[in-house]
């Protein structure tokens, strides 16, 4: 077996390559200094050292493999170069040069990194002659480097800002300062799997940074370089430093202006931030439904009152309004717990409560057999002979009846009492994995899809949701459940794929673009269709003018005229909401349209000019054709969501993505193309292949925890068996 643990072939041990090098007695080092002192350019002085050390070609694996075969001399001779020739500017910046080309191999770049190497950078950025070799180097370790060197990085942003306001006409400085920016600030702040490091995150001066970024944009000419890594510069601070961000208008009045960019990507981009700036204050939607008060405006004539309303549920049909069908359920909700009582048909009673969960959402009212107690007055929990007390609690009882009958369709409907059951008691962690259980016996019942987007895993989430709205068996209150959850998966799964699209690559972006057509179709249709009276109406109307504003950018009037109608509506769906007694929630789509739509007038207003400006170098870049989707009919969208929906793996895979959240910049040519490691990601000569030869790792550790995703494509395990 080729996967961890397996056993090996010892193999024959290598002798280990070995340059050949020029003692410092047949080439004395100040014959050296002078020579290289007459030359002009990073280029040739770079180059003159690699000959003059002797050191292998950088930008191939070869060389790379024999600077990992004789890391440490070759390290010491460099070193001893370096501390001998402090004084002497052009050889200290030229070797540090070529130890940021050896960053670009991950593993020589975490041996350079223990070696101190950052300590080595941070004098030559005062020294003018030195300063753009030294941010050359921050720039080459920040973009292959780990999450120590980045975040070690990220602690002199100060430093950064410093030499920026020295000189804020040197344009290179400015550049290169504001991508090592990028990269470092990203690694503090965008860790999604824990919450930074206070003290590091107050060491970044983020609002210093955010102004200094700002201030430059507006100023400087700008290329697609600094563009591509500015705006997601800008971006990053908006979850965990929200508190300057919410405070910065000029900060946000530029992002809001940028959903105006030519490139997607950066919308995005900005789309994302936006939403992260909520996260510390955003609502899990849950709005809890009066019954009484809906019964008592329904019944005084509250709604006929309202024009709009009562025009909307005319048009729309009354009877099949969330609020009719509500009160329709209420009532017969009642009348079945009243026949209970006398005929103890515990299945005829499941049956009913069976089929009212899937009309609508507010289907089982939680309450008890009451009666006035004649000594207190009160009314007070009464024992009717039924085995149950609290009314949500007939319907595991139900269930256990239901499936004592042995029909397919009355298991069906227990399955469905006891979803309901752990739904309404919160306990999803039990309702999917019976609801994943039922859909493989019966997989035509649109509930238990349902059951299963309530999941908190957005990919699973939006999975079951786009394949239950297609379910033979389903209700509009189904249909319109899932298509509202399907719109906010496909968001959120859209803006993934988009802005981290590794390990496919352009495949996987181009997928993230057809999630967020997908979010903005649906949000349409449930517009178009769904009740006028939905809770859920706010929410989606909400989240059609972020995924059209990210979507179609610079295609939307000025005036956002094309969302006119959709802000009318959302006036009614308020309206509604205040009718029926159901609160306005501080979710994360209608905080981040608040924001954006707060933010995009006076955005253009400040920023207008600019963000053309930046369009013009946007789509004057050779990349900018990768950065926008591809033209798809209908049926090449729908084969794409198809594939993704069935868990199809897309071929193909872009190894040139710059995987921390930036925008793809396309690379040099002649930079060495390393494998990257399948488990991690990170770039080098010399990866640990699997015996299938189709993976590659940096070590054991990333080869076990990838295994069991591997295991099933390994072909050298069905090679290996006898």
């Amino acid at each position: 077996m080729p996967g961890p643990g397996a056993r090996r072939q010892k193999p024959r041990p290598k002798k280990p390559i070995q340059p050949p090098f020029v003692s410092l007695a047949d080439n004395p080092i100040s014959t050296f200094a002078i020579d290289i002192d007459h030359e002009e350019g990073w280029h040739i002085i770079v180059n003159l050292l690699c000959k003059h050390l002797e050191l292998p070609d950088l930008t191939t694996r070869r060389g790379l493999k024999q600077i990992h075969a004789d890391f440490t001399r070759i390290y010491d001779r460099m070193n001893m170069m370096y501390n001998n020739n402090l004084d002497k500017e052009k050889i200290t910046g030229g070797i540090v040069g070529i130890w940021a080309k050896m960053c670009t191999d991950s593993l020589l770049m975490h041996k350079l990194f223990e070696k101190g190497f950052l300590g080595k950078l941070w004098p030559l950025l005062g020294n003018l002659s030195t300063r753009h070799m030294a941010l050359v180097a921050l720039a080459s370790v920040t973009h292959h480097g780990g999450e120590d060197a980045r975040t070690e990085i990220a602690k002199q942003s100060p430093l950064l800002v410093r030499i920026m306001r020295e000189d804020p006409n040197d344009y290179k400085t400015i550049e290169l300062a504001i991508v090592t920016l990028c990269h470092a600030v990203q690694a503090v702040l965008l860790v999604s799997d824990k919450v930074p490091d206070p003290k590091v995150v107050k060491s970044l001066g983020i609002k210093d940074v955010i102004d200094v970024t700002l201030d430059n944009i507006r100023r400087l000419p700008t290329s697609p370089l600094m563009v591509q890594h500015a705006i997601p510069l800008l971006v990053a601070p908006t979850m965990h430093c929200w508190e300057v961000c919410v405070k910065h208008k000029s900060l946000l009045n530029f992002l809001a202006a940028c959903l105006r960019c030519s490139d997607i990507i950066i919308r995005c981009e900005v789309m994302g931030g936006f939403i992260r700036l909520h996260h510390h204050d955003a609502q899990i939607e849950w709005a809890p439904l009066d019954p009484q008060r809906l019964i008592e405006t329904f019944t005084t004539g509250g709604f006929s009152r309202r024009p709009r309303v009562s025009a909307a549920m005319m048009r729309y049909g009354p009877e099949n309004t969330d609020i009719v069908n509500t009160l329709t359920a209420a009532t017969s909700f009642q009348k079945a717990m009243q026949a209970a009582v006398g005929s103890k048909n515990l299945v005829q009673l499941g049956r009913t409560l069976a089929g009212l969960i899937v009309q609508t959402e507010f289907s089982i009212s939680d309450g008890w057999y009451q009666a006035v107690d004649p000594k207190t007055g009160r009314m007070e929990a009464i024992d009717v002979g039924l085995p149950f007390k609290r009314w949500r609690d007939a319907l595991p009882i139900c269930a256990a009846e239901l499936r004592k009958t042995g029909l397919m369709l009355d298991t069906d409907r227990a399955d469905i009492l006891e979803i309901k059951y752990y739904v309404m008691t919160q306990n999803l962690a039990r309702a999917i994995p019976m609801a994943k259980a039922a859909i493989e016996r019966s997989p035509d019942v649109a509930y238990y899809y349902y059951a299963v987007s309530l999941t908190s895993d957005t990919e699973e989430g939006l999975r079951y949701s786009k394949k239950g709205m297609k379910s033979a068996q389903i209700t509009p209150f189904l249909k319109y459940c899932m298509m509202r959850r399907a719109v906010e998966f496909s968001c959120d799964q859209g803006l993934q794929a988009v802005l981290d699209p590794q390990p496919d690559g352009g495949e996987r972006r181009e997928l993230g673009f057809a999630f967020l057509q997908s979010a903005m179709e649906d949000s349409k249709e449930f517009m178009e269709r769904a009740p006028p009276d939905s809770r859920h109406m706010e929410g989606v109307i909400d989240w059609n003018v972020l995924v059209t504003l990210t979507y179609k950018g610079p295609e939307i009037s000025t005036d956002l005229r094309e969302l006119k109608s959709a802000f009318e509506q959302r006036e009614l769906a308020g309206e509604f909401l205040e009718l029926t007694g159901i609160p306005h929630q501080k979710t994360f789509p209608i905080l981040t349209a608040r924001s954006v739509l707060d933010h995009y007038g006076p955005g253009l207003k400040e920023w207008g000019l600019v963000v053309e400006r930046l369009n013009e170098v946007i789509e004057g870049s050779a990349d900018y054709e990768h950065h926008k989707p591809a033209p798809t009919t209908k049926e090449d969208k729908e084969h794409e969501l198809a594939a993704w929906l069935n868990n199809l793996d897309l071929d193909g895979q872009d190894e040139g993505e710059d995987g921390h959240g930036c925008a793809n910049i396309k690379e040099n040519p002649k930079r060495v193309e390393l494998y990257r490691c399948t488990h991690c990601g990170n770039p080098s000569a010399v990866l640990r292949k699997c015996k299938c030869n189709k993976v590659r790792y940096c070590d054991a550790a990333c080869q076990k925890q990838d295994w069991k995703k591997h295991k099933p494509h390994c072909t050298a395990i069905s090679r290996s068996r006898p």
